[in-house]
């Protein structure tokens, strides 16, 4: 297998990583939307597996893209799948170029795009969660006091803090 047709072959390994992130990503929206949070965990910790993936085949991938620039006297830096495509002799090959770029592409501009919704619906979550507690506490009279490492704080309530009431 020559070095070209190796790069296909990470670029497809990594589209096909980026569409089990796709998924993932997918389903933890779900989860935020039942407020499942066991599985909102789990699919983090997948995330980070197929993330920790995606470094090493990217890793191989820029190993490969340098000795393959080193030989055509191109900058490894700025090569980018168009310039190999445009180089490459014969049409499957370049076709296949083209078909992994678009992929990886697409798949990057969808996980991006659903990472920021599932930050912006965490978000208002905690917004929620926040704005109920201040009324709860303004129901039963006073500011609810927050813990932070040992040290009582009266009437802050920085996020990620227990919250309790004493009568």
């Amino acid at each position: 297998m020559n070095r070209t047709d190796k790069l296909i072959a990470l670029l497809e390994q990594n589209a096909d990583l980026y569409e089990q992130l796709m998924a993932a990503v997918e389903e933890e929206n779900l989860a935020i939307q039942r407020c499942d949070m066991p599985r909102t965990g789990e699919l983090v910790k997948e995330k980070e597996k197929l993330s920790g993936q995606l470094k090493t085949v990217d890793a191989a991938r820029k190993t490969l893209l340098a000795e393959i620039a080193s030989s055509i006297g191109e900058n490894a830096d700025t090569l980018t799948i168009d310039q190999l495509a445009d180089r490459a002799e014969n049409r499957p090959v370049r076709a296949r170029m083209m078909t992994v770029r678009e992929k990886l592409l697409k798949y990057a501009a969808d996980i991006r795009e659903k990472n920021e919704f599932n930050r912006r619906l965490i978000g208002r979550a905690m917004n929620t969660i926040k704005e109920t507690l201040r009324f709860s506490n303004a129901l039963i009279g006073g500011n609810g006091d927050t813990y932070s490492n040992g040290k009582r704080v009266e009437g802050k309530m920085p996020s990620g803090m227990v919250v309790t009431r004493s009568y």
